[in-house]
């Protein structure tokens, strides 16, 4: 999650502007603990819309791997924006 947090902020974005994730687990026994940490990531139960999956392996031996989309802070400041008007 730190990743993927230093990610988004690279790319002029934020947590809160994520969309969607995809979290990929070898073992779904992992999937509590991972809810727990991904729950401290986003604000005010604010959470993207989200899809987990259990995968026979990863690259270089990974427990998991998360895939997010978001958009830019420019755009998602217009989209906030023309949402509220």
């Amino acid at each position: 999650m730190k990743n993927l947090r230093n990610a988004v902020e690279g790319a002029d974005s934020c947590m809160s502007n994520i969309a969607k994730c995809t979290i990929l687990l070898t073992d779904l026994a992992n999937f509590a603990k991972v809810n727990e940490i991904y729950d401290t990531y986003f604000v005010n139960g604010k959470f993207p819309a989200r899809a987990c999956y259990s995968v026979v392996g990863l690259p270089r031996g990974s427990l998991i791997e998360i895939e997010a989309v978001a958009v830019r802070n420019s755009i998602g400041e217009t989209l906030t924006k023309k949402i509220k008007s």
